[in-house]
């Protein structure tokens, strides 16, 4: 089932920031939310929780999302997202890489360790998806996690076996 989680429709200014990011801090996977432009910031939330999978389709304009090492420290899901733009843009920053990423390109983020993601409106918002799922489902190890975190990955390039 689709959940609508989040909107701030009913919040007026400065204060829509503020409130999605305490919204924000307060997940498990617990995140900072950022803007240059506070008084023009908007989002919403749609999710669906697929047994361990939580599916989350975002809008928002120009933000900043950061999971700090001091989030990292007080709490680690041992969660992975997978982040595909819709449109706009999506910066990811990790294990010391930058991965600019387009609508035809996925990101992976962890959240064992610092990351920021900076979302880029070109028009009004940036409309995104992310699949978050604990790290176990992946069978891999770590390293290999670590080793793909903020790495464009093609969302049309087939699989080769």
């Amino acid at each position: 089932m689709i959940e609508h989680r989040y909107t701030d429709m009913r919040i007026r200014g400065t204060r829509r920031l503020a409130d999605f990011d305490g919204c924000q801090l307060n997940e498990p996977l617990a995140m900072h939310v950022s803007s240059d432009r506070a008084d023009e910031f908007r989002t919403s939330l749609r999710v669906a929780d697929l047994r361990s999978l939580d599916v989350v389709a975002m809008e928002a304009t120009t933000c900043r999302i950061d999971r700090a090492p001091s989030l990292v420290a007080e709490s680690d899901p041992e969660v992975c997202a997978f982040v595909l733009p819709i449109n706009g843009g999506v910066v990811l920053h990790q294990e010391g890489r930058e991965a600019q990423l387009n609508p035809d390109q996925i990101g992976l983020y962890s959240s064992s360790t610092p990351f920021r993601m900076d979302i880029v409106s070109y028009s009004s918002q940036t409309h995104l998806l992310r699949v978050q799922l604990p790290k176990a489902r992946l069978a891999l190890p770590d390293h290999a996690v670590d080793g793909l975190a903020a790495v464009p990955i093609s969302s049309t390039a087939s699989a080769r076996c």
